[in-house]
């Protein structure tokens, strides 16, 4: 739940009565946004408050002689700001707001009914990673793959790298939209480089493979879009934590608001960056797989949850990696900007000495872990 906004931040009693409703019922923090669109989930207070009038009318109707029913509940598309509270057990209590939706929208699934929300924790799948019959040697081989994986979302520094250090490729990772080599980095210890994919899905598949070739930790590298003014082009950010507005990560851990990295390799990015006095930020990042989603107001939603950036993949390697018990960290770097009025891309794809910093400084942080 975002923190309280100051009086200036809400919407204007007299000119939006149900959106400064909302608003204030967020800064009381009664209610929550709950993982389905268009949904809410009833914190303490404002379950307490609903208790509170459910007994009293209860007790009023049971004073005239009369008995409860529970009959369905519809929800009418042309009502403004409604909020209505769904389900038949009070513990579940939701409120459902329809304002924002068009008139020809569906109205929204009850919580539990939302696909992505069936979190199945078998272990093993129809289709398992390890078994995958393209991941091999050139020769035919099954490979040994480093244990230390670097992920380098920059195509640029991955070429570089190749050219400068004679990296050999080792395996080679395949989708629909081409092949993606792994290449084998001889530094202080084996170190595989691969590109980690655009996108949780694909960067969900492609660790997965990895992970079955025999990968244990991995640190990804790549840019962000800055949420907040402060954030210069080519400032070196790392995630704390990824609020999951992503659809990957929910097939590998439970629903919940947010997921973080692994301590341990948190822990050495964080060492790295201090030891090599390289300025860095930390906080949350917002995964999102909707790039021409990024509106205004879930932007604000974010960053006053303490977002400090936004990008694709995030939430979802980190749920990866939890599930499948390996490590991994991140460090992004700020590019283009959505803080101001106007989206400034800052021509952050062109920021080479920034992108290739940023891999060398993964290379020395994996270095140093255990595994």
């Amino acid at each position: 739940m975002p923190a309280p906004a100051s009086d200036s931040s809400r919407a204007s009693r007299s000119a939006d009565f149900g959106q400064w409703y909302l608003d204030v019922v967020r800064d009381a923090k009664l209610a929550s946004y709950a993982p389905v669109r268009g949904c809410i989930v009833v914190r303490p207070y404002g379950f307490a408050l609903w208790e509170h009038v459910r007994d009293a009318l209860d007790r009023r109707i049971k004073e005239t002689g009369h008995e409860n029913i529970s009959p369905p509940l519809a929800s009418s598309r042309t009502e403004s700001r409604a909020a209505r509270l769904l389900g038949s057990r009070a513990e579940a209590a939701l409120v459902r707001q329809t304002s924002a939706m068009r008139p020809d929208s569906p109205s929204p699934a009850p919580l539990g009914d939302a696909p992505i929300l069936e979190f199945d924790p078998t272990r093993e799948a129809i289709i398992e990673a390890a078994h995958v019959p393209y991941i091999k040697r050139r020769d035919g081989e099954r490979i040994e793959m480093p244990r230390r994986v670097v992920l380098c979302y920059f195509q640029d520094v991955i070429e570089k790298v190749i050219r400068e250090h004679s990296a050999r490729p080792v395996a080679t990772l395949r989708s629909e939209i081409g092949p993606n080599e792994v290449y084998l980095l001889e530094h202080e210890v084996p170190i595989a480089l691969a590109h980690p994919g655009v996108g949780a899905p694909l960067a969900a598949g492609f660790l997965e493979e990895l992970i079955g070739l025999g990968g244990r930790v991995f640190i990804a590298v790549g840019g962000a879009g800055a949420l907040v003014p402060d954030l210069t082009l080519g400032h070196v950010i790392v995630p704390t934590g990824a609020i999951r507005d992503e659809g990957t990560s929910y097939h590998y851990l439970p629903a919940s608001r947010e997921v973080g990295p692994t301590p341990r390799v948190l822990a050495a990015i964080l060492a790295t960056l201090t030891e090599r006095e390289v300025p860095f930020v930390s906080g949350k990042t917002w995964t999102t797989d909707a790039v021409f989603r990024e509106t205004r107001s879930k932007a604000a939603r974010r960053v006053a949850e303490g977002c400090i950036c936004v990008e694709m993949e995030a939430a979802a390697c980190f749920a990866v990696a939890a599930f499948r018990d390996v490590g991994f960290g991140q460090m992004l770097y700020a590019g283009d900007d959505l803080s101001g009025e106007i989206w400034d891309d800052r021509g952050w794809v062109g920021h080479a000495t920034g992108r290739e910093a940023l891999f060398r400084l993964a290379v020395d942080a994996i270095t140093s872990i255990e595994v």
